[in-house]
């Protein structure tokens, strides 16, 4: 049926995920807890004209998925996410020690975060505010938006909502100095997670729209789904 071979699909794709690095998966990995009807009124209105312009069979199969079936998606993509924890590759630390540039050695600290994030965010967290602080000194705004995105991710996965926000919002206008449009998406649906954490579901589905409305105008729609869902899930 459709909703089996929408999460073939899927679990064919999560593998692709970890190309991201660990802290995308949390784009998709929204704690929808109480998943009740809220009282949303109009916005109601403006998501279901939303979905009216176009969306795919995918799409289709992913919006009608149940509550208990969206949890399973999100277990399967935390599974996936939780394999890759690790201790520090001695690679990475190889390349630290023998970056040529502050560029580099940005880049390689954000990667070494990432590769301890879900076993000790505490750790990981050190190392994007080196990166952070790298980034600003040598006014690199890649490194710079990475590092923001990082931090605030961090910031979920250390149960701090509030300083999530801030770092995350923090980074979009580097997103835009960058004319990165899909950083920018991942962003506004990272805000709505925090959002939705703080138990505020108007203001999470105000961010969900936000980021598919850039996501749908970006040449990657590969979790543009599961974006819909996560919003679906919502309003159902």
């Amino acid at each position: 049926n459709s909703l089996n071979s929408a999460f073939d699909k899927i679990s064919q794709e999560i593998s692709s995920v970890t190309s991201l690095g660990p802290n995308f998966n949390n784009f998709l990995m929204a704690d929808l807890p109480s998943l009740t009807t809220p009282a949303l009124g109009s916005l109601q209105n403006l998501y279901q004209d939303f979905l009216n312009r176009r969306y795919s069979p995918l799409l289709t199969a992913c919006l009608r998925m149940d509550v208990f079936s969206t949890l399973i998606l999100t277990t399967m993509l935390f599974s996936a996410n939780c394999l890759r924890a690790q201790s520090i590759p001695d690679s990475l630390l190889q390349k630290l020690a023998t970056s040529s540039n502050d560029s580099a050695k940005g880049i390689i600290l954000l990667e070494i975060g990432e590769s301890i994030e879900q076993a000790t965010p505490e750790k990981s967290m050190d190392y994007y505010r080196q990166a952070l602080a790298t980034g600003q000194r040598i006014k690199n705004n890649r490194v710079i938006l990475s590092s923001y995105y990082d931090i605030g991710v961090c910031y979920i996965n250390l149960n701090k909502m509030d300083s999530s926000i801030s770092f995350l919002e923090a980074a979009i206008p580097f997103a835009r100095l960058l004319n990165d449009t899909l950083s920018e998406a991942k962003l506004l649906g990272i805000i709505g997670n925090a959002w939705l954490h703080k138990k505020d579901r108007f203001t999470a589905i105000e961010f969900y729209l936000k980021s598919a409305r850039i996501w749908e105008t970006c040449s990657n729609q590969q979790y543009l789904t599961l974006l819909y869902s996560n919003i679906n899930a919502l309003l159902d």
